[in-house]
């Protein structure tokens, strides 16, 4: 069975791969520890602005799903499913592509996953950062820089976010071919500031600095991924003034540092998504930095940490700082035992909860108008967008919600007694 999935893929990878030849289609692929998905979404938005770009229905980041993203196809959960969709993706290969350009995210959860992506044939990759991720199977941030770094063997041309890839974990070779977006290269971003929920940045252009332009996504750290799509969108060849007008159109992503209001005129920052430790502190910063009359966090569990768990959400707990801060809801077990334990230690006020139901229903009677609410979280024992469900102002707001689908709500009802109606 193993020996015909391997002949089926590799029958798969080489039609695809003709696909794009014959069609001419510009691949670029975005890997890193955290940040592929807003980079991506970034990316695709500002080389519409000239290419025909495809913006898959549903995104997936393996490399068993390339082919069924390509081409918009249901994910097969069935043998006969998957015979389905082969003989799919094998017939819209002979069709003519719709589109110039394919930006993919690709993830990793074990060394070596990433080379499963080199038939692709990139021209471009992009590295988001190299951070803690998937520690029970990296065990290091070494093997970690080594897995992510490991885009540079199959893409043409790598493109590095130099805020977050610290250059000791980069070969003297590599470091010749690499091209760096933030900080102080030729992709900048300065000045950003946040006031009544419209953000304004000064941007550098390679080199041509573009000041006071209106964004809609937030966060000083949201400004990597736009800088990330004013490079790949120069390398494609893109004028600086299509670039801009790009960079103004991006809009954020569910689940990531995205706006929302709540009732009582509160206003909810959802970064619900996902969590890692640069992550949670880059949203608190975002936080801290609102004028409101009651600044509250949600943070839980960040998952899949492994050994590296405790100290990951300490590290957190430590940067929760009462003198910004006025309540701190954990849910999740290393969250409750770990994050909250340390930010109570430095002088928070701090209630832990076993589910976001509950962290709804006590927020509800502890809003004050006028407060700003982070919600920050990972998927499995957190799911921490249940939570924003019970303070929004507007409830078809709930459509604006990561993991809202019949597979994820079915999931959560397994997860958690409070659940709605379960």
């Amino acid at each position: 069975m193993q020996k015909i999935k391997s002949l089926v893929t590799w029958l798969l990878n080489s039609a695809v791969r003709r696909y794009i030849r014959r069609n001419g289609i510009k691949v670029i692929v975005v890997a890193g520890s955290v940040g592929k998905t807003s980079t991506t979404n970034a990316i695709r938005t500002v080389l519409a602005q000239k290419y025909r770009v495809h913006r898959p229905v549903t995104a997936y980041n393996t490399s068993k799903s390339v082919h069924i993203e390509m081409f918009d196809l249901p994910f097969a959960t069935s043998a006969i499913g998957w015979i389905k969709t082969t003989l799919l993706v094998l017939l819209q290969t002979l069709s003519r592509s719709p589109y110039d350009v394919l930006v993919v995210e690709i993830g990793t959860d074990h060394p070596g996953e990433l080379h499963e992506f080199a038939w692709l044939q990139p021209e471009i990759g992009v590295l988001t950062a190299i951070v803690p991720e998937h520690m029970e199977y990296f065990k290091t941030i070494e093997a970690v820089a080594a897995e992510e770094l490991s885009i540079a063997d199959f893409c043409r041309q790598i493109l590095c976010n130099a805020n977050a890839v610290e250059r000791r974990f980069v070969g003297a070779e590599l470091l010749q071919r690499i091209m760096w977006y933030g900080s102080d290269s030729e992709y900048s971003a300065n000045n950003y500031t946040l006031k009544q929920g419209k953000a304004m940045v000064d941007v550098t252009i390679a080199g041509q600095r573009i000041t006071s332009m209106p964004v809609q996504v937030i966060g000083e750290h949201s400004m990597d991924a736009l800088l990330a799509a004013a490079a790949v969108a120069k390398a494609c060849g893109m004028r600086t003034s299509e670039i801009t007008h790009g960079l103004q159109a991006i809009s954020p992503v569910k689940g990531r540092m995205q706006l929302l209001t709540g009732w009582h005129s509160t206003t909810l920052i959802d970064d619900s998504y996902n969590s890692s430790p640069e992550a949670a502190k880059a949203a608190l910063d975002v936080l801290y930095g609102l004028d409101a009359t009651q600044r509250v966090a949600v943070m839980g569990t960040m998952n899949e940490m492994g050994g590296y768990s405790e100290r990951a959400h300490r590290e957190v707990g430590a940067y929760c700082d009462p003198a910004h801060l006025d309540l701190l809801l954990t849910v999740g077990a290393d969250a409750n035992d770990y994050l909250a334990t340390e930010a109570a230690a430095h002088g928070c006020r701090v209630e832990r909860f076993t589910s976001p139901y509950a962290v709804g229903a006590y927020l509800r009677e502890q809003l004050q108008p006028g407060a700003s609410v982070l919600f920050k979280g990972s998927q499995n024992g957190v799911f921490a967008e249940e939570a924003i469900k019970s303070v929004l102002a507007n409830p078809e707001d709930t459509a604006k919600l990561v993991r809202q689908s019949p597979f994820w709500m079915k999931r959560k009802a397994k997860q958690f007694k409070d659940f709605p109606n379960a």
